[in-house]
């Protein structure tokens, strides 16, 4: 029981600790871009507000890249620290799974609760967007622990596999950020809105594969060699 709450413990720390850089990190992308960049005019609060709807896609998106570092990092550096102190493989397993899932779940949390509390119409498209969204972070979150364990098995390989991924969605991450101006984001959140046909089959979708890529790197961890 004592290796257990350890266990439980460290990954939990961990997932507070990148939970905390990516409200940090948010916030400053928020502050330049949504809050810096737009013209107010009429009471602060209604202006407060105004902005603060839109304050969760820039959690999203900040989310999206750590959880995609995360993934490799915990991998890289964490995940074979927990083993040389003699841990079970299996629960370290799925202390990883489980941290990285509870970062997605304090993502979408925030997310939810900002909505719930902002009226407007972008904050009333997100609370219909968050089963969507939902499957999108939980799709980018399996991703990243796939890279991790590709990287993690096939050495330079897997390095060189994972900076073409993050070369071509660092190119995605651009052309979000050139999106963060008034009506263009007003746009892309209605654009987002017509997809939601596929609400359903995207958040069933990241369910499966999240469950799925959890199995594949618990199973790969019960049998990997630690290096020195």
């Amino acid at each position: 029981m004592g290796m257990k709450m350890r266990n439980l413990k460290f990954w939990g720390r961990l997932c507070g600790q990148s939970l905390g850089i990516i409200v940090l990190g948010s916030l400053a992308w928020f502050l330049f871009a949504a809050v810096g960049g737009r013209k107010y005019a009429g009471e602060a609060e209604v202006m407060f507000l105004d902005a603060l709807e839109t304050f969760p896609y820039y959690l999203l998106l900040t989310g999206s890249v750590i959880l995609l570092v995360m993934g490799t990092t915990y991998f890289q550096v964490y995940l074979p620290l927990v083993i040389s102190m003699n841990a079970a493989r299996k629960s370290t397993a799925i202390g990883l799974a489980g941290c990285i899932f509870g970062i997605v779940a304090g993502i979408l949390g925030m997310c939810a609760v900002i909505w719930w509390l902002t009226p407007g119409d972008i904050a009333r498209s997100g609370r219909i967007l968050m089963p969507l969204l939902t499957g999108g972070l939980l799709l980018t979150a399996a991703f990243g622990l796939l890279m991790g364990m590709l990287t993690n098995k096939w050495g330079k390989a897997g390095l060189i596999i994972m900076a073409i991924c993050f070369v071509v969605l660092g190119a995605g991450a651009g052309m979000a950020v050139a999106l963060t101006d008034g009506d263009k984001v007003e746009s892309s959140f209605r654009f987002l809105s017509m997809v939601n046909e596929k609400v359903g089959l995207m958040f069933l979708a990241g369910i499966v594969v999240y469950l799925l890529v959890s199995i594949l790197i618990i199973r790969y961890i019960r049998k990997m060699e630690v290096r020195a």
